[in-house]
């Protein structure tokens, strides 16, 4: 007998994700041209001065560049990860995603922010604290005990069925914590 795992695809929530992700896109996109616009940021035209930037409107559009792209990237972590989770089964056992966009972007956004002041050296804390905030976000919905369920399957399964048990169970001690 073969463990079932099981990922029920459907490809409408992936469509209407990218969708989404070019809007989002879009729109981050005219911040950023509106920002370089107020700044005052021309292109140079031949034989023609033009005076420089401060370094003030540089950095005030450096800094809504990042904004911008962080927010984008963590829409795209929030919707697939998601859409993944939320669509795969263990014979009964279902595993539950709620990432939360809002709670996602303040994460990524300080992450960003402190892995640039400290140079890199925040960025191994802000991957484990990334990394420990997708990991509160899931849940398994079981039909039986768990205990049960990897005493029976334990030795019917092969190899890469047992380390997605060795993967749930991983998933249940993070989330019950």
């Amino acid at each position: 007998m073969h463990l079932s795992y099981e990922f029920r695809y459907n490809k409408n929530p992936y469509y209407m994700m990218y969708f989404k992700l070019f809007l989002t896109t879009l729109i981050a996109g005219a911040v950023i041209v509106a920002s370089v616009s107020l700044a005052g940021i021309e292109a140079p035209s031949p034989g023609v001065y033009t005076e420089r930037p401060s370094t003030i409107s540089l950095f005030f559009v450096a800094l809504i560049y990042i904004v911008a792209l962080t927010i984008v990237s963590a829409i795209a972590k929030m919707m697939k990860t998601n859409i993944f989770y939320n669509g795969v089964r263990l014979l009964k056992h279902r595993v539950n995603s709620q990432v939360k966009g809002a709670a996602l972007t303040n994460i990524m956004l300080t992450n960003t922010l402190l892995t640039i002041i400290t140079l890199g050296f925040y960025y191994p804390w802000a991957k484990v604290r990334l990394s420990a905030f997708f990991a509160e976000a899931l849940s398994v919905t079981s039909t039986s005990s768990l205990d049960d369920f990897v005493q029976n399957e334990s030795g019917k399964i092969g190899a890469t069925a047992q380390k997605w048990v060795s993967s749930l169970i991983l998933v249940l001690v993070l989330v019950g914590k």
